[in-house]
This record gives C-alpha cells, sequence and structure tokens, in this order.
C-alpha cells in the first residue's frame, strides 16, 4: 500500500511555479524574507476602495442601526485605524443625540476629521425637555454652526416641543449649501399644536431642494417662496395646510414632489389666501389624509403625470374621482396624468373596491398608460378594465398594467380579453412566482411580461413610511411605559448613557463613568500618535484634535487600563484604536 501511494506521488507533476500556493499566499519581502500576504500588505489606495465600498452599501440607509461601518474598520488593526481617518468622506455623516455624554464631543471629532466636505448632520433630542437639556442644546449648537455652510442635510428629531424651538432658534446664519431639511416633532398627540413662524436661517436657503416635516408646519420656519422640488408633510397640523396656497408672499414654482400623509385638515382658509398652485408639479403622494379631497379639488397642477393613493376607502374613491373633474366643464381636470399607483389597503386591511366606483375612477383620469395596483384582491379592478360588452373598454391607451400581488388566473382573463376587444396591454408586470410558473398562458397575448419592480422605491421621491414613524411611539402607547434615557430607542440603545453603564459593568476597566471612558480615548490618541511617527502627519494631527476634544478627562484613567480595555475589543491591536464612540459601539454591538 506504501508503495502504490508513493508510486502515485512521483507520477503526480509538480505544480507550475506561477501556481504554487506559496505565490498566492506569500510575499517576498526586500530582505529576503518570505511572510504571509496580510490585509496590512495591500496598498493604502486599495484599502481605502474597500472601506469605501463597505461604507456605502451600509450608509445607503438613513440612520443605519448597525455600528458604524467607519468605526468597525478602524478596530482591524493600528495601520487600517491611520487609513480610515484620513478618509475624509468617513467622517460626514454626524449623529449628534443630546442624552449621550460624549456625542457633542464626538460630533466635533467628525467635522474635524471631513475637512472641508459637505456634511449631513442628524440631531436627536430627548423626550423632556429640562434646563440642563438647554444647556447642551446651544452647546451642540456653538459646535454644529461655525460649520453651517458646510451642511448638506440637516435633520432634527424630537418628541419635544420646547427642544426643537430651542434648537430652530439658534440657527440664525445662513446654510447656502443645505440641500434637504427635515425636521420631525415625533410623540405629539395634539394635532391643533400651533407652530408660530420662527426666524432662522437669516441669509435664507438658496440650494435646498427637499423639505421634510412632521407634525410641523410649514410656515414655522418663515420661509416665502423656497426653492424646493420635494415636499413631505406627515401628520400636518389640522389648521396648517392652508399655507401651501400660493400668494403674493408665498410660491411654489419648483416643487415637482408633494407627499401628504395622515394629514387631516380642518381650516382651509378663505380665496384670500391664494389657491393651491404648483406649475411644476409632477408627483402627488397622498396616504392616510381623507381630508386632503378638497386640497385635490381646488389644486392646479398643469403637469401632474403620477398619483400615488395609499389606504382609502371605496367612499374616498369617489370623492377623489369626483374631485378630479373639472366642476364648471365636467372634463377630467388632470389630463396630463399618465401613471397611476394605488394601494387600497395600505399597510391596514380596507375592502375590495367595486367595479362601478373603479369605472368612476378610470373616467376621471382617461388617458392613463400606466397603472399598478399593489393589493391582493384586484378582481373587481379587472373586471372593470374589460367593460360590460361596449364596444370600447375604459383606459383605452392603458400599454402597462403591473399587478405584482395578483393571481395569475385573474390576470391571464384580463389579459386575453383586452385583446379581443383592440385594446391589448403591450407590457405585464408580475409576481416572481408567477413569472416563474411554467405554465404560464400570456404568450398567447403577444405581450411582454416582466417582474414587477416596487412602485415606492421606483417613485421619485422617498415614500418610506416607515421612516416618518417614532420608534419609541408605538411601545410606549401600548404600556404606557414612562421612557428614561435608557428606553428612548431600543433599536438605538448604543447611543444612551445607560447601556454604556450596562456595558462598563461588564467590562471592569471601564466601570468609572463617562469620565473616565473618554480618558480611553486621550491615552490611545497619545498612543497612535506616537507610534504612527511621521508615516501620516495629517493623521497626527487628528489624533491632537481628538485630545482636544477629551481634555477635561486626561487624567481620569490612567494608559493602562485603556490598553486593558481596549484589548477585550481587539487582540491584535486593540490598544491603538482610539474613539470612545467606538469602544462605546462597538461593546454594544457585543453586548
Amino acid at each position: 500500500m506504501n508503495n502504490k501511494t508513493q508510486e502515485q506521488q512521483v507520477l503526480m507533476p509538480e505544480p507550475p511555479i506561477s501556481m504554487h500556493p506559496t505565490e498566492l499566499t506569500h510575499v517576498k519581502r526586500s530582505d529576503g524574507r518570505v511572510e504571509p500576504i496580510t490585509l496590512l500588505n495591500l496598498p493604502n489606495e486599495l484599502l481605502e476602495a474597500i472601506f469605501w465600498a463597505g461604507y456605502e452599501q451600509q450608509h445607503q440607509s438613513l440612520w443605519p442601526k448597525e455600528i458604524p461601518f467607519e468605526i468597525l474598520v478602524s478596530h482591524i488593526s493600528h495601520h487600517c485605524r491611520i487609513v480610515v481617518h484620513n478618509i475624509a468622506h468617513f467622517w460626514t455623516s454626524i449623529d449628534a443625540d443630546t442624552d449621550v455624554a460624549w456625542s457633542l464631543d464626538i460630533a466635533l471629532g467628525y467635522l474635524k476629521r471631513s475637512k472641508d466636505l459637505l456634511v449631513d448632520v442628524f440631531v436627536r433630542m430627548p423626550l423632556r425637555y429640562r434646563q440642563p437639556q438647554r444647556i447642551i442644546i446651544l452647546t451642540l449648537l456653538d459646535i454644529l454652526c461655525p460649520h453651517c455652510e458646510r451642511w448638506r442635510t440637516l435633520r432634527i428629531q424630537s418628541s419635544s416641543e420646547d427642544c426643537i424651538e430651542t434648537f430652530v432658534g439658534g440657527l440664525q446664519d445662513g446654510a447656502t449649501r443645505l440641500q434637504a431639511l427635515d425636521i420631525r416633532h415625533f410623540g405629539h398627540r395634539d394635532s391643533h399644536t400651533r407652530w408660530y413662524p420662527r426666524i432662522a436661517f437669516r441669509d435664507g436657503l438658496p440650494s435646498l431642494r427637499s423639505l421634510h416635516l412632521v407634525g410641523i408646519d410649514i410656515v414655522y420656519l418663515n420661509i416665502e417662496s423656497p426653492p424646493i422640488t420635494s415636499l413631505h408633510l406627515h401628520r400636518y397640523p389640522t389648521h396648517a395646510l392652508y399655507s401651501l396656497r400660493t400668494n403674493a408672499n408665498r410660491s411654489f414654482a419648483f416643487l415637482t414632489h408633494i407627499i401628504l400623509s395622515e394629514s387631516s385638515v380642518e381650516y382651509w382658509g378663505d380665496s384670500g389666501n391664494g389657491s393651491f398652485y404648483f406649475p411644476s408639479l409632477k408627483a402627488l403622494y397622498m396616504r392616510h389624509s381623507p381630508d386632503c379631497i378638497r386640497f385635490l379639488a381646488e389644486l392646479v397642477a398643469p403637469q401632474l403625470d403620477t398619483l400615488y393613493l395609499e389606504s382609502i376607502t371605496e367612499e374616498e374613491m369617489v370623492d377623489i374621482a369626483t374631485a378630479s373633474i373639472d366642476a364648471g366643464s365636467g372634463t377630467p381636470k388632470f389630463s396630463s396624468i399618465r401613471y397611476l399607483i394605488v394601494s387600497v389597503s395600505g399597510t391596514t386591511y380596507l375592502p375590495e373596491i367595486s367595479a362601478s366606483v373603479w369605472r368612476l375612477f378610470e373616467d376621471s383620469y382617461p388617458d392613463t398608460t400606466h397603472v399598478s395596483i399593489l393589493d391582493d384582491d384586484v378582481g373587481e379592478f379587472l373586471g372593470s378594465l374589460v367593460g360590460q360588452g361596449e364596444s370600447t373598454a375604459p383606459w383605452m391607451k392603458l400599454s402597462t398594467l403591473s399587478l405584482p400581488n395578483a393571481r395569475k388566473d385573474l390576470i391571464a382573463d384580463t389579459v386575453n380579453k383586452r385583446a379581443e376587444i383592440g385594446f391589448p396591454i403591450r407590457n405585464l408586470q408580475v409576481s416572481q412566482a408567477v413569472y416563474d410558473d411554467p405554465s404560464s398562458v400570456f404568450d398567447m397575448a403577444k405581450l411582454a411580461v416582466g417582474v414587477a419592480e416596487d412602485p415606492i422605491a421606483s417613485f421619485p421621491a422617498i415614500c418610506h413610511t416607515e421612516d416618518w414613524q417614532d420608534p419609541d411611539e408605538s411601545d410606549s402607547e401600548e404600556s404606557g411605559y414612562d421612557y428614561s434615557s435608557e428606553d428612548l430607542d431600543d433599536d438605538e440603545s448604543e447611543d444612551t448613557d445607560e447601556s454604556e453603564d450596562d456595558d462598563d459593568s461588564e467590562d471592569g476597566d471601564e466601570s468609572d463613568s463617562d469620565v473616565g471612558s473618554e480618558s480611553v480615548e486621550m491615552s490611545e490618541d497619545a498612543e497612535v500618535s506616537e507610534d504612527a511617527g511621521e508615516s501620516s502627519e495629517a493623521e497626527g494631527s487628528e489624533n491632537t484634535d481628538g485630545s482636544e476634544v477629551t481634555e477635561t478627562s486626561q487624567d481620569a484613567e490612567e494608559p493602562g487600563d485603556a490598553e486593558a480595555s481596549e484589548g477585550d475589543v481587539n487582540e491584535s491591536d486593540g490598544g491603538e484604536v482610539s474613539e470612545d464612540v467606538e469602544e462605546q459601539h462597538v461593546s454594544d454591538g457585543s453586548a
């Protein structure tokens, strides 16, 4: 047996030198030594490309819940930390929470590392307004406002009206490069809250394109004629929709997209307030807004081509169809509409709309070419498309039909009948399951069949309603729990002081206080600056900046303790990781 094995080994050819394993896994140094190829051997340019790909993937969503990618890669090694700290683009997303002690210091560090690049600023403020909070908010304004000319996005979120008033009241400087402004008043239950005009951004917002308000009146910002193209209004105050009327002091000449969500209106103003005139409006999205029928009836939008309706009853459907007919001439008001996207049920169950109501709806938008119905129950709708023995069919120009949740048999019957009466559907979009069904009968109708895309994702304006919800709201309503700062956001527990205390109690080396944990950053920054030497002058200067952030806590903890605690995070090179937020995020993530 041994002889046979030896004979086989002799007969096996030697692999070419180019395929030798050591050629793929090892590198020969200038001194002749052979070392394994590791991440540290890669050129900095290649490391930057790898890190940037991971960073972009995580930051596709607004306020990602995961540990920030730039923090994770900073913990790989001393060398990776130097590389990451020198990539200014990694530090352009600034998340400041006034309930987290070290958050303001970290925001200052991000502002320094991002250099002169445009930044996205996200500000969270607490549920309750207390005097210490006012001081913290004013301190945060002192940190952020000197960089207001670099703001690309500003998002403000709080359940406290006083917190929002204090922060917005401090925005006196200009933000001429600000493109998106997002203010969200969560947790409120009184839709009659009045937001009196507040003077902010005295130099104007000439670059503003997107305005997103939750529970806040647009007149609160005292912007007379904003140059915005996208307007999102969620839970708009009941008295405030009149502020969208165009008059001598206010116009929306550039507005192309409007989203109205959960807006119940009681006060509309009078004719002296002007009309709802949007000369450039392309798309209108209405969700849970039963009282906005009057808005549609008085809307003047000659270029409106997309209408998205979600969570509507049959009665509301009739009202919408009626409001879309000119009362004087009896002709359709919105003859330019080509795209209709309807989700009757939305996130709640509502009964199917009858075929007669669908026909009334179809008469209001006769030139529609693309229709998408997102519901499961589409039998009545499909029945309305073939008429009842008429020589013509509704929506004669209909060419594309998207039914991502409908059954195959219902779809096939309608497609065939439309072809028989001479008004065929040319393009059909169905679910993946229907598309993959081998028994498909769509070929006989000679139409192009594809998988339906998510119409919300393809809608030009952002319509992800889950992004508008307060994460604490449902929990607080169900349990009546009195939220402390520990429980402000279950999904973001890594940002709370209480979670820091929990982690510190486990780590032992970091159980003193917030000040003690901040000193970890000090001692480590000093170590990295010393070790880095001349390899990265910029890195050394940034570490100095980091030291300035936490200079008040320099002596709170010994460097040895810092190295020991960081060793728990990264065994190979833990002592070289500097950020207190990095340590906090990683410990929370592992917990």
